[in-house]
């Protein structure tokens, strides 16, 4: 099946409450920064070197004319971000985890 986020620029995800959502994960795993809440759930799962995290006290657009998003949709940012994700996440990484059974 085709990532539908694979000609994004960006991901806004806007929810709450739920559990750390994979559409993030698979997200940075393409190469796609992510906007979301700066929420401990978020902040611990996420890069906000490389991703996009903002108060959920202020409001969203004016939060975002601060950000350089050109910083973010770069190719340098999307390559590391999908490697880092890579890295942390892949099956590498679940292998070296919990071994090859």
């Amino acid at each position: 099946m085709q990532d539908e986020t694979a000609d994004a620029d960006l991901i806004l995800h806007g929810a709450f409450v739920e559990g750390f959502p994979l559409a993030l994960r698979n997200a940075n795993g393409n190469g796609i920064p992510v906007v979301t809440w700066d929420i401990p759930l978020y902040r611990d799962g996420l890069n906000p070197e490389r991703n996009i995290l903002i108060d959920p006290g202020r409001p969203i657009a004016e939060q975002l004319a601060e950000v350089d998003l050109k910083k973010y949709r770069g190719i340098a940012n999307r390559r590391a971000l999908a490697k880092e994700t890579h890295e942390k996440y892949g099956a590498g990484a679940f292998k070296a985890q919990f071994g090859n059974n």
